[in-house]
C-alpha cells in the first residue's frame, strides 16, 4: 500500500510567532514509472502565525497526493517536527482535538485537514532548515511577489 515513495518540502516566509499574512511554497519530489525524477511544486498565501501557516502548507501539499505513500517532509518548523515525531495527531484526532491539558489544541481547523488528507500516507517529518529546494521556493515566492506587482 505505502510502497510508493515520496520526498516533499515545505518552505515559508513567515518568520516568529505573531499573526502574519506569509507565503509558502512546496515540492513533491519523486520517481516516476520510467524511471525519471520529477516534481511537483505550489505555492499559496495564507495569515496566521509561523505554525499555521506551515500546517496550511503541508495540508495543500498533502492534497495533491492522488495514491497512498510514504512521505518524507523536510521543513523548517521545528514545531511541524514535533507533532510528528510525538505522534501527537491521532491523540489529539481521538481527544476530539484536545491536548494533554485538556484545552483545545491551537490550529484544529488546520490540523483537521491535515488529519483526512494524512490518513493514507505515512508521513516522516524531519526538521531540515536548509533543504535542497529551500533557495528555490523562496526564489519563486519573491519572483511571484514582483509579478503581482506590476
Amino acid at each position: 500500500m505505502r510502497n510508493y515513495s515520496l520526498e516533499g518540502y515545505i518552505t515559508t516566509t513567515a518568520r516568529g510567532p505573531a499573526r502574519q499574512t506569509a507565503q509558502y511554497g512546496w515540492v513533491l519530489e519523486y520517481v516516476d514509472s520510467r524511471g525519471d525524477l520529477r516534481t511537483k511544486e505550489g505555492f499559496g498565501e495564507a495569515q496566521g502565525t509561523k505554525n499555521a501557516i506551515n500546517i496550511k502548507a503541508l495540508g495543500d501539499m498533502l492534497s495533491h497526493l492522488r495514491r497512498p505513500c510514504r512521505v518524507h517532509i523536510h521543513t523548517d518548523c521545528r514545531y511541524l517536527e514535533s507533532v510528528f515525531k510525538n505522534n501527537w495527531l491521532p491523540s489529539w484526532a481521538e481527544k476530539s482535538w484536545k491536548n494533554s491539558t485538556g484545552q483545545e489544541v491551537k490550529n484544529k481547523d488546520g490540523w483537521e485537514v491535515v488529519w483526512e488528507l494524512a490518513a493514507d500516507h505515512e508521513l516522516i517529518v524531519a526538521y531540515d532548515p536548509a533543504h535542497p529546494y529551500q533557495g528555490w521556493i523562496l526564489r519563486e515566492i519573491e519572483g511571484r511577489a514582483k509579478t503581482c506587482q506590476t
